[in-house]
């Protein structure tokens, strides 16, 4: 039997217009006792967000950073246009206000994805990227065609999807919570010329 096709990303822009519709389900914890996950949906279903509708508006100002050189698991940071910033801040806001009752620190231990711009500099979105093994990144040029994943990141325009895994709560030996954040994992990256393939 043919497996059925994930449903279209929404659009990070259209985020803000969606925002009660989304829904937080009840923590899983991961990995022991000190590291807990609430999905995030939307229509019923894990939400996966596109950051635009082109390869012009989206870029990646610096190469992607990991704990090690040669790990797996990097943080990819995107410049964003201030509709899918204001997606993104308010996708977070949500989540906050979701999370309230877990304890009374939770905006004061975000650990936000989003930095503002600032200057010249356009406002900025972190997220994780698996550049090889199982759960690695898919990459497409323009054409909608597989490609490898670049050669360097820094300056390229690109689009891409992300899945936002859902909320994380970090907590301490004691149980007490110390950290709050969205997990957002980098899909699917289109990069090159001529049409964006999502």
């Amino acid at each position: 039997m043919a497996g059925r096709s994930a449903p279209k990303p929404t659009l990070a822009a259209a985020l803000l217009g969606r925002i009660g519709e989304l829904s937080l389900s009840p923590g899983t914890v991961v990995g022991g006792e000190a590291f807990t996950v609430h999905p995030i949906e939307l229509d019923g279903q894990p939400l996966r967000l596109q950051l635009a509708e082109d390869l012009g508006s989206i870029s990646v100002p610096v190469e992607p950073v990991g704990y090690t050189q040669h790990g797996a698991r990097k943080t990819l940071t995107f410049s964003e246009p201030q509709p899918v910033f204001e997606g993104f801040v308010a996708l977070e806001e949500a989540c906050r206000q979701e999370l309230a009752g877990l304890g009374p620190d939770v905006q004061a231990l975000w650990h936000s994805s989003v930095c503002p711009a600032r200057g010249l500099d356009q406002a900025t979105l972190r997220a994780k990227i698996n550049v090889s093994g199982p759960r690695g990144a898919c990459y497409y040029n323009g054409a909608n065609s597989p490609v490898g994943q670049p050669g360097a990141w820094s300056g390229l325009p690109v689009n891409a999807v992300l899945h936002a895994r859902g909320c994380y709560v970090r907590r301490l030996a004691s149980g007490a919570p110390c950290a709050y954040g969205l997990m957002l994992e980098v899909s699917h990256v289109s990069y090159g010329e001529v049409s964006c393939p999502f």
